[in-house]
């Protein structure tokens, strides 16, 4: 277990009770218990120990699903007044640093989060730009695909796990963790 990695099912509970909050007009103690409820039963799979869901892929996509349907019950169960405890994520003088800084400090540029450009992992979004990269400087010079007789990466181990020994993507699951695809 990676120290303080958020597992996306659980990033994705925090998301969908923010929204449901939103969408639903609760009262921000409503909203807070909620975040405490769902920290507590969103999924916590280190689903990129051992990538497991990369290389194999399927619809579980890092127990996003999960996340949500944590976050539907938690948003659910604070309406009704059940407590949760105080939202360890949350709940936390860094946090309230970065509320603070809204529409100041974009988080996207520093610590550097990221847009994924492309629709796959985020383990192919480096070869997958340099590949588009290689392929405007070859149409440059003239060239074209079929001038090209081998590519050669050197990635990251994650990055070369990704649809190693898989055959060519029959659905969008395997086209989205897979490396060779997008390439």
């Amino acid at each position: 277990e990676q120290p303080n990695f958020v597992p996306a099912g659980l990033k994705s509970a925090f998301g969908a009770v923010c929204a449901a909050g939103r969408l639903l007009r609760i009262e921000s103690e409503i909203l807070r218990q909620a975040l405490g409820i769902v920290e507590l039963h969103a999924p916590r799979v280190q689903t990129h120990n051992g990538l497991r869901v990369t290389e194999k892929p399927s619809m579980l996509r890092d127990t996003l699903a999960f996340g949500a349907l944590a976050a539907c019950n938690a948003v659910m169960l604070a309406r009704s007044g059940f407590t949760g405890a105080p939202c360890g994520l949350f709940d936390t003088v860094e946090l309230q640093k970065h509320i603070e800084d809204l529409g100041a400090a974009w988080m996207i540029v520093e610590p550097g989060l990221y847009v994924k450009p492309f629709p796959c992992c985020r383990w192919a979004q480096v070869p997958v730009r340099l590949a588009a990269k290689a392929m405007e400087k070859v149409q440059d010079q003239g060239f074209s695909l079929s001038d090209i007789e081998r590519v050669e990466l050197h990635v990251a181990p994650e990055a070369a796990a990704l649809g190693a020994g898989l055959p060519v993507p029959a659905d969008s699951d395997i086209a989205n963790y897979s490396l060779p695809w997008p390439v």
